[in-house]
């Protein structure tokens, strides 16, 4: 997620009108969409300097056109650098291919712990479209972005919000005047879960 995102997300809002979704303004569609245009920047591509900068002005020259059409500031890429360099260099340490990684810690028995924010009804494919994120926010969504395989997961699905999303746009939509979750939990304590018995040793919390 470049700083362009950010300015990107509120020209598709200013663009959708009394439409909008009430987005948080994040820049979080942009950027996926970016990844499913095949445009998007990896960590990886970050780590050289000069392959960054070239992805970046390539992007940049279709970015900033919009958002001059909606009065929204540009950027150059010297703007755009400055700004996520930093950054990176604190990441670089820990910029790796992951899915060798989890494999190893798999199959050696480990406990992997995904932390998955969101629930079902912000899931891209089965929350209340177009009301939602940009991402599988359900238990699915560890095996695609882990790599993992299905067969070795345990879902523990934990609600904590007796609301799905927090728009007013969304809770006004009649969709989620017909599916309001009825109640909230009671405070959950995760301390027992997490004392795994050997027996499952390997298995993946998510």
């Amino acid at each position: 997620m470049l700083p362009y995102h950010r300015e990107l997300d509120a020209a598709r809002e200013a663009a959708l009108g009394k439409n909008k979704i009430g987005t948080t303004k994040r820049g979080i569609g942009p950027t996926y969409a970016d990844k499913a245009n095949r445009i998007g920047l990896r960590l990886a591509d970050m780590l050289d300097e000069a392959t960054a900068r070239e992805l970046i002005e390539i992007r940049l020259n279709e970015a900033n056109p919009t958002l001059e059409k909606y009065d929204l500031p540009t950027f150059t890429v010297d703007q755009v650098w400055q700004e996520v360099s930093p950054a990176i260099e604190r990441l670089r340490p820990h910029i790796t291919n992951v899915i060798p990684a989890l494999h190893k810690a798999w199959k050696d028995g480990k406990i992997i712990l995904f932390e998955g924010a969101q629930g079902s009804f912000l899931d891209v494919d089965f929350g209340t479209y177009p009301f939602v994120t940009s991402s599988n926010t359900t238990s699915g969504g560890a095996c695609t972005g882990s790599g993992l395989p299905p067969p070795r997961l345990i879902a523990l699905l934990v609600s904590a919000k007796p609301t799905p999303h927090g728009s007013a746009q969304v809770l006004s939509s009649p969709k989620m005047m017909t599916s309001q979750p009825t109640s909230t939990p009671a405070a959950w304590n995760l301390a027992p879960l997490l004392a795994v018995p050997a027996a499952v040793a390997g298995s993946i919390w998510c």
